[in-house]
């Protein structure tokens, strides 16, 4: 018994960073009914974003990064009261954040649902290692959820 131990040990504390964020499951419903209680005012958009990518290494550990910003222009639609519509061409402020050695990451062109919150400086897209604002790739299950929350439907998160 005691020949395995320092190998567990070993493996238990080298896996350490890996299992060092633990992030809630990203739930549509749940999203929109945290940027409705928020005073803030959010804008719902679908589409892409084209943008200059980061310079930090690829993927979510980057140890003791400060939070990017940068300038994107989206192209898509925005969500109303009727559902999602086209909308013109805009400029948004994307701001990576970080939660500690876990830093969000996002590809250019990368099809995406985002809560874009308004600010003195425009709209702005927050993308954290647990961001559950935005979601990539959204399949119709989340656009539908999220266009019956906003005609006024049942809005229950999983």
């Amino acid at each position: 018994m005691t020949r395995w131990l320092p190998a567990a040990l070993l493996a238990i504390m080298a896996g350490g960073p890996a299992l060092a964020l633990s992030c809630m499951p990203a739930d549509p419903a749940r999203t929109f009914q945290r940027a409705g209680a928020d005073e803030a005012v959010f804008s719902v958009l679908l589409g892409t974003l084209d943008f200059t990518p980061l310079d930090r290494p690829r993927g979510a550990f980057a140890p003791n990064a400060d939070e990017q910003t940068r300038s994107a222009r989206f192209s898509g639609q925005a969500l109303g009261r009727g559902g999602f519509a086209p909308t013109s061409d805009r400029e948004v402020r994307l701001a990576f954040s970080c939660a500690g050695d876990w830093c969000g990451t996002l590809d250019p062109g990368t099809r995406l649902l985002a809560f874009a919150r308004h600010g003195t400086d425009g709209l702005r897209i927050t993308i954290g290692p647990c961001d559950s604002r935005v979601f990539v790739d959204p399949d119709r299950t989340v656009i539908e959820t999220v266009e019956t929350c906003m005609a006024g439907g049942p809005c229950a998160p999983d």
